[in-house]
């Protein structure tokens, strides 16, 4: 079977999510051959051009990126390690089917920091002037970028961008859920409604309100999740 993705009509026609560009964007000038099979092949299965189940012929991909099979070995190693792709002895690889559970789990994980990054700007309300302030409206093609943008802009203004950038790849399993079920233009309006109510409860000093209105901003993507495997359960186990 070809790694070029057999998505089914309704999915292909479907806006693609430029959520995850940031995880796996990396300059080629400066990153070895194995590091840049192994970002192309992460963007690829996040982005969901490679999809849960599919075979991952070594050989094949070799071909599509331009490369020996070496390194390509080398990067399923690594996204196998991650949870990304799932050898069994002897037979082939096949990307990882999404953990429901497991995204429940990174989902709670995920609310537990951004919560505190919230709790910790409100302690000190005049980091809020490091925040760009949101906009009335966000086109839907830009609005992933707008919502990356403000959730690093919290941990950039609490002193914490680092640890931000470092969870990337830890949070990447999420991403790829976001991307089997976009979010529609009410969802986005009512994200960028929770994003200028915790602008404004951490400008007032009000930790409770701020953690208030982040909880209730992600608990919409514990609900994406359910529907996600909802739509479709043969990518979920």
């Amino acid at each position: 079977m070809s790694v070029v993705s057999l998505r089914s009509a309704d999915f292909a026609a479907r806006p693609r999510s430029s959520r995850v560009s940031q995880v796996a964007a990396t300059d080629t000038r400066q990153t070895s051959v194995a590091e840049r099979v192994y970002v192309s092949l992460l963007d690829a299965i996040v982005l969901l051009e490679l999809l849960p189940g599919q075979k991952l012929p070594r050989k094949e991909l070799a071909d599509m990126l331009g490369v020996s099979v070496t390194p390509v070995r080398d990067a399923l190693q690594r996204l196998e390690t991650q949870g990304f792709v799932s050898t069994k002895p002897q037979s082939e690889t096949r990307v990882s089917l999404l953990d429901k559970a497991s995204l429940l789990g990174l989902q709670f994980q995920r609310a537990a920091m951004e919560v505190a990054v919230v709790r910790r700007l409100a302690r000190r309300p005049a980091a809020v002037s490091n925040l760009s302030a949101v906009p009335k409206h966000v086109s839907a093609v830009h609005f992933d970028a707008h919502d990356d943008t403000f959730h690093h802009g919290l941990f950039q203004a609490a002193g914490l961008g680092q640890v931000h950038d470092a969870l990337q790849t830890q949070l990447a399993p999420l991403r790829r859920c976001q991307n089997v079920v976009p979010m529609s233009g009410g969802d986005q309006i009512l994200a960028l409604d929770f994003h200028r109510q915790i602008t404004d409860r951490v400008g007032a000093g009000d930790m409770h309100g701020a953690e208030s209105a982040m909880r209730a901003h992600l608990s919409a993507d514990c609900a994406a999740i359910g529907k996600a495997a909802r739509q479709f359960p043969e990518w979920f186990c």
